[in-house]
């Protein structure tokens, strides 16, 4: 009888753990923020089409892809460049580039409540701000995606 009632005791301590591990997991996958990336998709490349280069900007966001915009061109930006262009360090992500006299540029920074993607029309002849980057999209934290919140 001590026998079973700690076999019992036993399998009921093992089941409780069980229960909580797999509590825990779901809380923490749950709980997972998707960030946000930008990629850069090139349709008409600007060596063999130099007269209409094409790229497509999109914030890749978990296993969906929503177009940000259509560009001349667009590169990838990296970290010890963001200064060049303006980009706060604390950008996540970062791509754009420049063809015939103009450039857009694109970042993703986290913000209290969510992710924004900004953007910045460049062009040469404009005065002011080299930069003036706007709002675009905003990401919340599940993911789902806004025009210009």
């Amino acid at each position: 009888m001590k026998n079973a009632l700690a076999v019992l005791s036993l399998a009921l301590l093992a089941a409780c753990q069980s229960d909580q591990q797999a509590s825990n997991q779901s809380t923490t996958a749950s709980a997972q923020i998707v960030v946000p990336q930008l990629v850069c998709k090139v349709v008409r490349d600007p060596d063999t089409h130099p007269d209409t280069p094409l790229s497509e900007v999109y914030l890749q966001v978990g296993e969906t892809a929503h177009k940000v915009a259509d560009v001349s061109v667009c590169l990838s930006i990296s970290k010890d460049e963001y200064d060049q262009y303006q980009i706060p360090p604390r950008a996540i992500s970062a791509v754009g580039g420049w063809y015939a006299g103009a450039g857009d540029y694109f970042y993703v920074i986290e913000e209290e409540d969510g992710f924004r993607v900004m953007h910045a029309a460049v062009d040469e002849m404009a005065e002011g701000s080299l930069f003036p980057y706007e709002k675009v999209l905003f990401v919340d934290a599940a993911g789902k995606v806004f025009e210009r919140k």
